[in-house]
């Protein structure tokens, strides 16, 4: 029969979940230990998470585990999720952004925006010719030759000039 205090493996299975006490007239009573609520004759797993009952960070999350709960922190952050702190994806140079584009931290996270005289989401940033896109000044007879990377800016020479003479570094 399963009556509870004489059967051996109900304690057994609950032991860890269980502490006794003693007393001078013999008899005992049983408590739950830290991590589990009930009667002390059943005890059942408390979700710290649910209950708010954690020291997880803001920027962390909670995971219960049986008799207890563990933190770790959210994406973009690091520490021990109890403490998380923001990682500096630019300063740490862990972001994803074009070599012709300028990181900025936020928190959690970054942004990509492509320099100036280049467009793109960031992530790809390409030279804007302002010789094909016409937003020079050169007059109509002389030649325009696009600056890599400078913005709405092109270099205006003479017809007899040679393309060779400008530089598209």
């Amino acid at each position: 029969s399963n009556s509870g205090w004489g059967d051996k493996h109900f304690h057994k299975s609950t032991l860890r979940k269980t502490k006794q006490k003693l007393f001078q007239d013999g008899s005992y009573d049983c408590d739950c230990v830290d991590g589990y609520s009930g009667d002390g004759i059943e005890c059942s797993d408390v979700d710290e998470c649910a209950t708010g009952a954690h020291n997880c960070d803001i920027n962390g999350n909670c995971k219960n585990i049986d008799g207890s709960f563990s933190c770790s922190c959210d994406d973009g952050y690091e520490g021990d999720g109890t403490i998380c702190s923001d990682i500096n994806e630019c300063v740490t140079n862990s972001h994803n952004c074009d070599t012709n584009a300028f990181c900025s931290n936020r928190e959690p996270g970054f942004d990509c925006k492509c320099d100036e005289g280049f467009e793109g989401d960031g992530e790809t940033c390409n030279d804007i010719d302002e010789c094909v896109m016409h937003s020079h000044n050169c007059n109509t007879n002389a030649i325009c030759t696009n600056m890599k990377g400078w913005d709405h800016q092109a270099i205006c020479g003479h017809l007899n000039f040679r393309t060779s003479d400008f530089s598209d570094t």
